[in-house]
C-alpha cells in the first residue's frame, strides 16, 4: 500500500480518512451509507439503501471498496463521494486525487463489477461537479 491507511468511520455517513506517511490525507464520505459498520470476515460493511451494503477491504494495493445491488438505479450513479483534502482529476479511466501543487497523490479505479451470475458489467469511474458549486469535488 506505499504507506497509504485508512481510518473507517462507526458509521457509514462519515467519511473514511484516507493519509500517507508524508501527511496527505483526504477524506472520502460516501453518499448513502447509513448505521453503524460492522465486521464481516476481512472487510467493513456499511448498510447502503440504493445499493444494498458498501464492502471496504485492504489489500496489496491499497482499499477496495465493492458494493453489492440488487439492481442498479436507473438513470443515475451507482455511488457518489464527496472529497475533501485533494483535487480530484480525471486520468482515462481513473481519477487521481491530486494535492495543491497539482501532483498525483493517489488514483482510484473501478476495474471490476459482475451480474449475480458471474458475467461482467461494464462500468465507469468519473469525477463531476458539485451539485451547488462550479468547483471540483
Amino acid at each position: 500500500r506505499h504507506g497509504l491507511r485508512a481510518h473507517f468511520p462507526a458509521r457509514g455517513d462519515g467519511p473514511v480518512r484516507l493519509s500517507l506517511p508524508d501527511g496527505f490525507a483526504i477524506d472520502v464520505r460516501e453518499l448513502g451509507p447509513r448505521g453503524a459498520g460492522r465486521l464481516e470476515g476481512r472487510a467493513v460493511v456499511y448498510e447502503h439503501p440504493s445499493a444494498g451494503a458498501s464492502f471496504w477491504t485492504a489489500t496489496e494495493a491499497g482499499y477496495e471498496e465493492w458494493l453489492l445491488v440488487a439492481a442498479p438505479p436507473a438513470g443515475r450513479p451507482l455511488a457518489e463521494w464527496e472529497v475533501r483534502g485533494g483535487t480530484l482529476r480525471q486520468r482515462g479511466e481513473a481519477v487521481e486525487v491530486v494535492d495543491s501543487a497539482g501532483v498525483a497523490r493517489l488514483r482510484v479505479t473501478a476495474p471490476l463489477a459482475y451480474a449475480a451470475g458471474g458475467a461482467a458489467v461494464a462500468l465507469r469511474l468519473r469525477r463531476s461537479w458539485p451539485r451547488s458549486s462550479s468547483h471540483p469535488r
